[in-house]
C-alpha cells in the first residue's frame, strides 16, 4: 500500500474512533442524566446533559431533555434557551414547540404561544396538548370565542381527560354560559378527583356569582381527595379571610402545616401573610421553612424581601449574607444587596452595586429594573427611565418595568406619559389586574371618572376579593365627592382585608375633608389598638394626631412607628413635626436629621431642617440646608425664599438675598411668602415703593399674618404714608407677632403720635 493510502486510512480509522468515543460519551452522559431526572435530582441531570451536548452539540435530544431539566429545576429563561436551539436545529419538533409555547404562555406572551402552537396543528390537528396551548392563547387575549371552539374540539378528542372539560368549563364561565360551565366543570371533578385545578375552578366559578359558601364547600371537596394540596388549602384560606373567620383560617393552617411537613408549604403560608401586610407572620414561616430545607435559598431570598419590607435592614443583611456564602456571585441576592444599600439611604453605593450587577449579568431586566429604582430614590429620574426602558427591551414580558414606569410618570404629574405606557402594556397583557389598576389611577388623575370606573369594573369581575379594587372605587367616588358611595366602598376594602391600611388612610382623608376629623381619629385609633404591630396604621394615626393637635397621643403612635420601622423617614418628620409645634426645637432638629440621614436627597428634609434652625437662630446652619436644598432642586420656590430669608438676617448679603428672592417670584409668582420676603428685603434697602406694592400683595393675600401686617404698616411709614401705616401696625400687634416685631411696632406707633 503507498505511503499516503496507508496514512489516509490510518487518519480515517483514528477519527472514526474518536467519533465512536465522542458518541459512547454522549450516550452515557445522557443515560446518567435521564437517571438523575427520574430520581427527581434536576440539578445533576443538568451537569450531565450539559457535559453530554460538550460531545455533540446539535443532539437535539440532549437539549430537549435539558430543556425539561431546566423546566422542573425552575430556570425557565435557561430552558428557553435550550428550547430555542433544538427548534433552529430541528424545526419541526414538535415536543420542543410545545414546551416553548407552554414558556411563552406562562410569561403572557399570548401570540408567541399562538405561533408554535398553530405550528404542531397545522402539523397534526388531533395533537391534544397544541390544542390547549392554543385554546389558552385565545383566552389569554380575551378572545373567549375562538378559546370555545378549540376547547370544544379538545373534548372529543380527549373525552376521558378531565383537562378537556376544565378548560371547557372556564371558558364558558368567561362567556356567560354558566350553566354548561358548572356542568363541564363538576364532570372534570369526575374524571379526575385528584386534579386540583378542577376544584380551584369551581370556586372561582361559584366565588364570580357570589356563592363564597358553595365555593367553600368545592374546595374542602377538593383538600379531602388532595390532602396534600398546597393550592387548595391556600385557596380557601383566602376565602376564610375575606370572611374574616379567623378561627378557621388559622385551624386550616394548621392542617396544612401537620399534613404537609415540607418547606413548599410553609413558603405557601408565608407568602398568603406578606401579600396582607402582615409581615411578621409571613417572616415566620418562612424561618420555618428554613429549618426544614436549610439550604433553600428561595425562603431566604423571601425573608431577605420582608425584612426590608419592615425596615429591619440588619437581618435583610444577615439572610442575604448567607445566601452570597454560598453563591458568591449570585445575581438574585447581588441585586438585594443594593437594595439593602439604598435602605440604608447609601444611594450611590446603591447604584454602583446594582451597575456591577447589570455588568455581570447584561440580560437580566430585573437587575435593570431595580437600579432604575435606585436611580428614582436618588431623584436622577432621567436616568431611571432609561433603565427601565433598557429592562422593557430586553425582556418585553417583563411586566414590573412597565409598571414601575408608569409609576415615575405618575409619580412626577406626566399623566399622560402614565397612560400611555399603561394602555401599551395593556395592549400587551389585556388580563392584568395591576395594569389596568395604574391606567385607571392614571384616568383618576385625569379626572375621567368613568374610563377610570370601567376598567375597575373589570378588575373587579376579575378579582373580586382585591382590597385595592374597591379602594379606588371608593377614590374615584370621593373626588366627585359622593361621600356615601366612597364609604361604603373604602368599608368594603377592610372588610376584604381588615389590615389593609390605605384604604384606612383614603377613609381617615375623606372624614377629615368632609369635617369628620373625630371619627376618622377614633377609627385610627381602634384600628391601631387591634394592630399594635402596623406601623403604618401607627404612622396614619400619629400624622391624623399631629392634624388635630393631640400631640400626646401623636407622638405616641409615632415613636410606635419607629419601633417598628426604624428606617421610616415620614415617621421622623412628622414627630420632628409635633415636637416643632410643642416648641420643642432641639428634638424636632434631631428627627429631621435622622429623616435627611434616611432620604439624603430629599429637597424638602433640607428645607424643613433649615427652617427649624432658622426658628432657633443657627442662621449660617439654615444656611446651608437650603442651599443644599435648593442644589437638588433649582426650582423650589419655597427653598429660594428660605434662602433668601436666611441670607438677608443677621448683616447678610441683601443683594444676593434679593436676587434669591425675585428667583422665587419668577418660579412661583403666587407664593404669597416670596412677595412678603422681596417686599422686606426691598424696605431694608430703602426701596420704599416697590417694598409698598409687594407687601401690599402679601397682605391682600393673607391678611391674618401677624408678619405681614408688620412689614407692610413698616414700608408704608417710611414712604411718607403714616396714616396708612398706623392701622397696619395696630393690626399686626392684634395678631399673632414674634416678640421682637411686636415691640418694634410699638415702638414705631409710640414716634407717630
Amino acid at each position: 500500500m503507498p505511503f499516503k493510502q496507508a496514512l489516509c486510512f490510518v487518519l480515517a480509522c483514528f477519527v472514526c474512533a474518536c467519533s465512536k468515543d465522542a458518541d459512547a460519551l454522549k450516550q452515557q452522559y445522557l443515560k446518567s442524566g435521564q437517571a438523575h431526572a427520574r430520581k427527581s435530582d434536576f440539578k445533576a441531570a443538568i451537569v450531565e446533559y450539559r457535559n453530554a451536548l460538550e460531545h455533540d452539540r446539535k443532539n437535539v435530544e440532549v437539549l430537549q431533555n435539558l430543556a425539561e431539566a431546566y423546566l422542573a429545576n425552575r430556570q425557565p429563561r435557561e430552558a428557553y434557551a435550550a428550547l430555542m436551539q433544538a427548534v433552529a436545529i430541528d424545526p419541526g419538533r414538535t415536543d420542543a414547540r410545545l414546551h416553548l409555547g407552554r414558556l411563552y404562555l406562562n410569561a403572557g406572551d399570548f401570540q408567541k404561544a399562538e405561533e408554535q402552537a398553530a405550528f404542531v396543528v397545522g402539523r397534526d390537528a388531533s395533537n391534544v396538548a397544541a390544542q390547549q396551548i392554543l385554546g389558552a392563547s385565545f383566552s389569554g387575549r380575551n378572545q373567549t370565542e375562538k378559546a370555545l371552539e378549540v376547547f370544544e374540539k379538545v373534548a372529543g378528542l380527549a373525552p376521558r381527560e378531565a383537562s378537556s372539560f376544565l378548560n371547557l368549563g372556564v371558558s364558558q364561565a368567561a362567556a356567560g354560559r354558566s350553566e354548561e360551565a358548572k356542568l363541564n366543570l363538576q364532570k372534570a371533578a369526575r374524571l379526575d378527583p385528584k386534579q386540583t385545578q378542577v376544584y380551584l375552578a369551581l370556586a372561582d366559578f361559584h366565588v364570580r356569582a357570589g356563592q363564597s359558601e358553595l365555593a367553600g364547600q368545592e374546595l374542602d371537596k377538593g383538600i379531602e381527595a388532595n390532602p396534600e394540596a398546597i393550592r387548595l388549602y391556600m385557596a380557601r384560606a383566602d376565602l376564610l379571610a375575606a370572611a374574616s373567620q379567623t378561627a378557621r383560617l388559622d385551624q386550616l393552617l394548621t392542617t396544612l402545616r401537620e399534613r404537609v411537613p415540607k418547606p413548599e408549604a410553609a413558603m405557601a403560608i408565608g407568602d398568603f401573610f406578606a401579600a396582607r401586610a402582615q409581615r411578621e407572620r409571613a417572616i415566620a414561616e418562612y424561618k420555618r421553612g428554613v429549618t426544614l430545607s436549610p439550604s433553600s435559598h428561595e425562603l431566604k431570598a423571601r425573608l431577605v424581601e420582608q425584612h426590608l419590607g419592615a425596615g429591619q435592614v440588619a437581618e435583610a443583611v444577615r439572610w442575604n449574607q448567607e445566601i452570597l456564602g454560598d453563591k458568591p456571585r449570585d445575581v438574585a441576592a447581588g441585586i438585594a444587596r443594593g437594595r439593602i444599600l439604598l435602605a440604608q439611604g447609601q444611594r450611590e453605593e446603591a447604584i454602583a452595586e446594582l451597575r456591577r450587577q447589570a455588568a455581570q449579568a447584561r440580560d437580566s431586566a430585573q437587575v435593570h429594573h431595580f437600579l432604575a429604582i435606585a436611580y428614582v430614590r436618588a431623584m436622577q429620574t432621567a436616568q431611571a427611565k432609561v433603565e427601565f426602558q433598557e429592562a422593557m427591551r430586553l425582556d418585553g414580558g417583563f411586566l414590573p418595568a412597565r409598571l414601575s414606569l408608569a409609576e415615575l410618570h405618575l409619580s412626577l404629574d406626566e399623566i399622560s406619559s402614565a397612560r400611555e405606557v399603561a394602555e401599551a402594556a395593556l395592549r400587551t397583557f389585556p388580563g392584568n389586574g395591576p395594569v389596568r389598576s395604574l391606567l385607571a389611577s392614571a384616568l383618576l388623575r385625569q379626572r375621567d371618572f368613568e374610563g377610570a370606573r370601567q376598567h375597575l369594573a373589570a378588575l373587579r369581575a376579575a378579582m373580586p376579593r382585591d382590597p385595592a379594587v374597591a379602594m379606588m372605587f371608593g377614590v374615584s367616588h370621593a373626588a366627585e365627592r359622593k361621600w356615601r358611595e366612597a364609604e361604603r366602598e373604602f368599608e368594603t376594602a377592610l372588610k376584604l382585608e381588615p389590615r389593609y391600611t390605605p384604604a384606612l388612610a383614603e377613609l381617615a382623608a375623606m372624614w377629615t375633608a368632609s369635617g369628620q376629623s373625630a371619627q376618622a381619629f377614633a377609627r385610627l385609633r381602634e384600628h391601631a389598638a387591634a394592630n399594635p404591630d402596623d406601623s403604618s396604621a401607627q404612622l396614619l394615626l400619629g400624622t391624623l394626631g399631629r392634624q388635630l393637635r393631640d400631640y400626646p397621643r401623636a407622638e405616641a403612635a409615632l415613636r410606635r412607628t419607629l419601633e417598628l420601622a426604624p428606617q421610616n423617614a415620614q415617621a421622623h418628620l412628622q414627630l420632628g413635626g409635633v415636637y416643632q409645634e410643642q416648641g420643642r426645637p432641639d428634638e424636632a432638629i434631631g428627627h429631621y436629621r435622622e429623616a435627611l440621614r434616611l432620604e439624603p436627597r430629599s429637597s424638602g428634609i433640607h428645607a424643613l431642617l433649615g427652617t427649624a434652625l432658622l426658628k432657633k437662630g443657627d442662621v449660617e446652619a439654615a444656611r446651608r440646608h437650603f442651599q443644599q436644598g435648593l442644589a437638588i432642586d433649582p426650582n423650589s420656590a419655597v427653598i429660594a425664599n428660605n434662602l433668601a430669608v436666611a441670607s438677608a438676617g443677621g448683616g447678610g448679603n441683601l443683594d444676593g438675598a434679593m436676587a434669591l428672592a425675585q428667583r422665587a417670584r419668577e418660579i412661583s409668582p403666587g407664593l404669597v411668602h416670596a412677595a412678603d420676603t422681596l417686599g422686606w428685603i426691598e424696605y431694608r434697602k430703602g426701596l420704599y415703593r416697590s417694598a409698598v406694592r409687594h407687601l401690599e400683595e402679601a397682605v391682600r393675600k393673607a391678611p391674618g399674618s401677624g408678619t405681614y401686617q408688620y412689614h407692610l404698616g413698616m414700608a408704608l411709614v417710611a414712604a411718607g404714608q403714616k396714616d396708612r401705616g398706623r392701622g397696619h401696625l395696630e393690626t399686626a400687634i392684634g395678631l399673632d407677632l414674634d416678640r421682637e416685631d411686636a415691640a418694634q411696632a410699638r415702638t414705631t406707633l409710640a414716634g407717630l403720635r
